[in-house]
Order: C-alpha cells, then structure tokens, then sequence
C-alpha cells in the first residue's frame, strides 16, 4: 500500500507517463529498504519485538503518546502537537499494534509527496520554461527523490512525513487554482477543499508552517484581482488554522500565544 497509492494518484494525475513512474518505483524501492533497515534495529538487532522497538528521541515519545491511548500501559508523555501519534495510533486500531505500520504510513506520505510537487512543478512551470509539462514533472519527481535528508525522514518515526505532503497538498490546490479560468470557475472549490484538508493538517503537526502558505498565497494571486475573492478564502482558512493550532498547543494563555506569534 506504501507505493501502490502514490502510484495510483500518479497515474491518475498523470496518465501514467513512464519517465515519472520509474522514479517512484525506484524511489519506493528504496525506501522501503532503507524503512526496513531502521526497522531492524529498532526490534529485532536489539532482541525486541515488532510491539517494542528502542527508540531514543521525538520517536520515542511519538510512541509513548500513542501507545498510552493504545492500551494504558505507559504514562502519557508531553507532547505540543498530537497530529502525528495520533496517526500512529489510528494505525494500530486499524491494523494491530506493531512500529511497522505507522512506517509504512510514512513511507506512502513520503512518495505522495514526491508525485504532488511533481505535479506542481509541471502546472507551475508549464509555458514558463522550454520544457513540455511532463518533462517538468518528471524533473521535479526526480530531483525531489535526490533530496536525501527530505527521503530519510519516510524510513523514521518522526512528524516530518506528513508536514511535508501536508504542505504538498496546500501547493498542489494553490497551483491548480491557478490555472483556473471563468469557464472552470466550480471546480475552485475541490482545490479549496484540499487546501483546508493541508492546513487542518498542519494545525495539528506543525502549526508554523501555515506562515509560508499565506505568503504563498498572497504571492500566488496578488497580480489575479479576479481570483482575490477565492484568496481571501484560502487566507481565512489558513488563519483559521494557525489560530487553531496555537490553542490546540498552548491553551489559552494569551502571553504564550503572543509571544510565539512575534
């Protein structure tokens, strides 16, 4: 499931182009080789099992966090943002407990990712470079699996995973806004529904990513007056978010939330 969701969705949004697919596949390869290695010595090298691996850091607490809600055996950690062991948790109610699942999660995450800023690039780019727009997919695809401390986090149990395709997602919905036109006007509000699924994902993983996402709206579509009404949408969603993922992180102490928003 790792790789066939990501390679569903490409092909789907790419109709199945070859050069693309390769680097996935490729990509995915050797992910979950790298996925497993980690995996291993987590468990087995260190004489666990699957259900308890050694972890030492922000994984480690990640594990916690999702294991108390999980059965009640451990004391529940600290943690600010709850998104990613709560995903680690659905997990194990889904499939069983086992460091092996939220992994593969994170490995699909990770390709998804690398197949969403292809298909940004290649609607961003297309007509701007002397490059057809599958050729500019497929570059992007390619060079964002060369970005070798971006591909290692896919093979960890850390957040990062799922920041990264949630600020995919936002690009994606904000690229295809983009291109846009009176006669296609409906379809706005399918990419402002993948816009607010990201930043509903950032609130709860990493709230201050949304900085960038206004800035890239407001960079997106200031010189478009006929698309402002949309942009203030985006910007009310993304604020929305923001202000949601202080609380949610910091309660309602006002001189906390001051004092990380300057």
């Amino acid at each position: 499931v790792a790789y066939v969701v990501p390679r569903w969705l490409y092909a789907r949004l790419s109709g199945g182009e070859t050069r693309g697919g390769i680097v996935l596949m490729v990509a995915g390869m050797l992910l979950v080789v790298w996925a497993f290695r980690n995996i291993y010595g987590w468990t087995l090298a260190e004489g666990q099992s699957f259900a308890d691996p050694v972890l030492r850091c922000d994984d480690k607490v990640y594990y916690l966090w999702a294991l108390h809600y999980y059965d009640g055996s451990v004391p529940e950690p600290d943690t600010k943002f709850v998104g990613f062991p709560l995903m680690i948790l659905l997990s194990w109610k889904l499939l069983g407990h086992s460091i092996v699942w939220p992994i593969a999660i994170n490995v699909m995450l990770t390709l998804l990712t690398v197949v969403l800023t292809g298909q940004t690039a290649g609607r961003a780019l297309a007509g701007r470079v002397r490059a057809d727009r599958g050729t500019i997919t497929f570059l992007a695809m390619l060079v964002t699996s060369l970005l070798g401390f971006f591909m290692s986090h896919a093979a960890m149990l850390l957040k990062e995973p799922l920041t990264y395709f949630a600020v995919a997602l936002a690009a994606y919905a904000i690229a295809r806004m983009k291109e846009i036109d009176e006669d296609s006007r409906g379809s706005v509000w399918h990419d402002i529904a993948l816009f607010t699924i990201a930043v509903a994902l950032m609130s709860i993983v990493r709230t201050s990513v949304i900085y960038f996402l206004v800035a890239g709206v407001i960079i997106t579509f200031f010189d478009n007056k006929d698309m402002w009404r949309y942009a203030c949408t985006l910007l009310g969603i993304a604020l929305i978010g923001m202000g949601l993922g202080i609380y949610w992180s910091n309660g309602f102490s006002m001189e906390v939330q001051m004092r990380i928003l300057a």
